[in-house]
């Protein structure tokens, strides 16, 4: 395997895939081809339809494979990581990225780039006191060897 770039810019390998109807595949993108060090904290991220599509398919055993998540009563695992559900993800279509397998605390880091203010109004509102808040937030891709994305051929 290449050496990791760090830095900003897109994640440095796309797995593609015929079909997302191959457990093998799925299972590829989690455990060959993201590096150890951040397989643990990794998550899946798709969206509801890409799940439900996933929620239907079975190993060769006949057994399914998503499982419940025994410790929070929520959720499913898929391959032993926790799945994200997020509508901005695309759905299965040829030639998309249904599926991110991330690290998104190493791979995403958040910035403050104004601080939170305050600015009290206590004249628009007649007898109430308005209070507005103001902050700037920004953030970008820190480490993109932390995330692999699936795509749909």
């Amino acid at each position: 395997m290449p050496p990791i770039p760090l830095g900003p810019g897109p994640p440095p390998f796309v797995m593609t895939s015929a079909a997302v109807g191959s457990d093998e595949q799925i299972f590829g993108v989690h455990g060959q081809m993201l590096p150890v060090m951040y397989q643990r904290e990794a998550v899946f991220v798709m969206n509801p339809h890409t799940m439900g599509l996933l929620m239907t398919m079975s190993d060769s055993n006949g057994r399914p494979i998503m499982t419940p998540t025994p410790a929070e009563g929520a959720g499913f695992l898929l391959g032993g990581s926790p799945i994200v559900v997020s509508e901005q993800m695309p759905d299965v279509e040829t030639g998309h990225t249904p599926v991110l397998y991330a690290n998104l605390r190493a791979l995403y880091t958040l910035v403050t780039r104004r601080a939170l203010t305050m600015l009290s109004d206590p004249y628009s509102a007649g007898w109430c006191t308005l209070f507005k808040f103001d902050m700037r937030a920004g953030g970008g891709v820190v480490c993109p060897g932390a995330a692999r994305l699936l795509r749909i051929r």
